[in-house]
């Protein structure tokens, strides 16, 4: 089977439920945009990331997915996993930020690459709750408003990991009581 089908040479391709649909409609600009921010993960991937931060992402970018799926269809109801996602994402940034100084300026990204790449998906991560919201104001369903505090909790999740990556040594190291908790965090 050849990668191309020329099927979306007019700018029109497959929704993914049978129908075809302009590649600049909403629903392409939010899965698109979820597409640029795991592939923006993936690209942390390849940085030196403080202990247990490579789990943490490649959960997100297989929740991307699951994502990508709900606004397909709609914003059903299948949103169950959602709840628990967002609640460990809390957790996490709770035991995070306490390792960190207080924030008492606005943060500019860098000038390490690790924290520079996390602040980079963050931003995009944003974007792709703008799309979201542009998206669920046509097509509203159930599952909307948890897609939307999905992302916009894992876009809190991310502004913490960049500051952990970029801060000193000893504050990236997880506690004796909660190094545990980090590693078996599901979100």
């Amino acid at each position: 089977m050849s990668i191309y089908t020329r099927t979306g040479d007019a700018g029109e391709t497959d929704s993914g439920i049978g129908t075809r649909l302009r590649k600049d409609s909403p629903l392409f600009e939010a899965l698109g945009t979820f597409d640029e921010f795991s592939c923006l993960l993936g690209l942390a991937l390849g940085e030196r990331l403080p202990e247990g931060f490579e789990g943490v992402i490649r959960r997100v970018q297989a929740d991307l997915l699951r994502l990508g799926a709900l606004v397909i269809h709609g914003f059903d109801d299948r949103t169950e996993w959602i709840d628990d996602a967002v609640a460990a994402m809390e957790t996490l940034v709770d035991e995070l930020t306490a390792r960190l100084e207080p924030l008492n300026a606005f943060v500019l990204p860098g000038p390490h690459r690790t924290s520079a790449s996390l602040h980079l998906a963050r931003a995009v991560c944003r974007r792709a709750e703008r799309r979201t919201v542009t998206f669920a104001e046509q097509k509203p369903g159930p599952g909307a408003s948890a897609a939307i505090v999905y992302l916009n909790r894992l876009s809190d999740l991310l502004f913490t990991m960049a500051r952990t990556a970029e801060a000193p040594k000893s504050a990236r190291q997880p506690s004796r009581r909660s190094s545990g908790d980090a590693k078996r965090c599901r979100i």
